[in-house]
């Protein structure tokens, strides 16, 4: 399966981790980087797109040369990553007492307005092929320190993750929860598997149990 990895700095992180694989050449990959600092802290919302070639123009980071176009037909299945808030992220910025439809309506909106809609939405427009979402593990010390203050509840975590797979299934995406041996009891990213506070990048060992979770949901499509 030729699979295109697209998306931010944890898609370079991802990359990282994919060199080290021993069985690499078995999993014929692409990756596709845009660093959020990209064009004046424009990030992926540089990346243009033309219709006419079906193709995502520039990106700053390929393996093959810089400015490579990606071209949507050229891949079986595409793996957005990054530029998503985790559902923990999510869930903090929403606790609150509010209607179950204000709070489904607000979380849709959040998904909607991520930079990895716009390349789902033009993918699925040409494509059929297979869409997976893998959201940043980052947290940032001051949204730790807030959940440690009022922790969040896994009924309102397990709610969020629900309209956020919901979301993205009515476009033919895969929402792709972050893997639960990185994440601690609050669902947010353990410290010990990011690489600093000034570095929030999975460490090279959760690196690999991404890898591992990713090509685990490659091998076995979501139940409908």
């Amino acid at each position: 399966m030729t699979v295109c990895i697209v998306g931010n700095s944890h898609a370079a992180s991802l990359l990282k981790g994919y060199d080290l694989l021993a069985d690499k050449d078995a999993l014929p990959w692409e990756f596709f980087v845009t660093p959020n600092g990209y064009a004046d802290k424009t990030g992926m919302n540089a990346i243009a797109f033309d219709a006419k070639k079906g193709a995502f123009l520039d990106f700053p980071f390929h393996r093959s040369a810089q400015g490579a176009d990606l071209k949507i037909a050229s891949y079986e299945a595409f793996v957005l990553v990054g530029a998503h808030f985790s559902v923990s992220r999510i869930t903090g910025i929403l606790r609150m007492d509010t209607s179950a439809a204000f709070r489904t309506a607000a979380i849709r909106d959040i998904c909607q307005n991520t930079r990895l809609f716009r390349f789902a939405s033009e993918i699925r427009a040409l494509s059929d092929a297979r869409i997976l979402l893998s959201p940043s593990p980052s947290v940032t010390p001051q949204q730790r320190r807030a959940a440690r203050a009022r922790p969040l509840s896994q009924a309102d975590l397990d709610g969020t993750q629900a309209i956020v797979t919901a979301f993205w299934a009515e476009m033919g995406v895969e929402f792709l929860p972050q893997p639960p041996e990185t994440m601690d009891a609050q669902g947010l990213t353990r410290e010990e598997c990011m690489i600093s506070a000034a570095n929030m990048h999975y460490t090279p060992d959760a690196t690999a149990i991404a890898l591992t979770t990713l090509c685990t949901a490659l091998a076995h499509r979501a139940s409908a």
